[in-house]
């Protein structure tokens, strides 16, 4: 509550004349005169103060191509991809099928409305976990140097 002391009739008063003064609108500003008597040319409009972009970065950014921004990158080469692991190492393949064909099994049981859809789903549930588990025993057992910043590419 506010902590005026006006009444009722005062509050409707005020409001009546609030309501009045709504029609009278102010209209366009006067235009300026010069010292001459005639009308000086209007101003340019101000520029809305979120669209502007006073040292054009992001149009340069926009326009420009990752050479021009960050420089040449000289004498730097990507290192080739690493290939997949070989047909020894077994604990990869194995979370590769369980992670692939565990959950595909797990939709032919559940799409599938005979009674062989059980097995099919239990099989599915137990690549699933097999795929997750030789994960876990893939994860390095040692860690990282502390001098290292962590990253392994």
């Amino acid at each position: 509550m506010s902590s005026s002391s006006l009444g009722p009739e005062e509050v409707d008063k005020a409001f009546a004349d609030i309501v009045a003064r709504l029609d009278d609108a102010p209209g366009p500003p006067p235009s300026p005169v010069d010292d001459e008597g005639g009308d000086a040319p209007p101003a340019a409009p101000r520029p809305v103060p979120w669209r502007v972009d006073p040292t054009g970065s992001v149009a340069k950014a926009l326009l420009s191509d990752d050479e021009e921004l960050f420089g040449a990158e000289e004498g730097f080469e990507p290192a080739a991809p690493a290939a997949l692991p070989p047909a020894s190492d077994r604990t990869f393949w194995v979370a590769l099928v369980g992670l692939v064909l565990g959950p595909v099994l797990l939709l032919v049981a559940l799409l599938g409305r005979d009674s062989l859809s059980s097995w099919w789903g239990w099989c599915g549930l137990a690549l699933l976990v097999a795929g997750f588990g030789a994960l876990v025993a893939r994860l390095p057992r040692d860690r990282v140097d502390p001098g290292d910043n962590g990253a392994r590419v």
